[in-house]
């Protein structure tokens, strides 16, 4: 069974830090690696992903209209944690 890695990016900065190690990860055969999103910032955050021409496996979608920083914070951690339960990631 291959090692699994989760690697997590909300923003177009993050996606812009993250594709070269997603890239990277997923030359490697004996690893699985699972890109998840938070879905902030849809359009530029696909945008820079389709820059680096990755799709990611998950999106979280947590988008709202007139949403508060609470609740971004609260769903990305809620979506992660389930995430993780069902993934059991080796790494994140």
């Amino acid at each position: 069974m291959k090692p699994k890695i989760l690697a997590v990016c909300g923003t177009r900065p993050d996606a812009i830090k993250m594709a070269p190690v997603v890239i990277s990860l997923r030359k490697q055969q004996e690893i699985q690696t699972i890109l998840a999103v938070s879905g902030q910032h849809k359009e530029m955050l696909e945008q820079a992903l389709s820059a680096f021409d990755l799709t990611p496996d998950a999106n979280f979608d947590i988008m709202r209209k007139d949403q508060s920083l609470a609740y971004i914070t609260t769903s990305v951690l809620e979506s992660v944690s389930i995430m993780l339960e069902d993934l059991k990631p080796d790494l994140v």
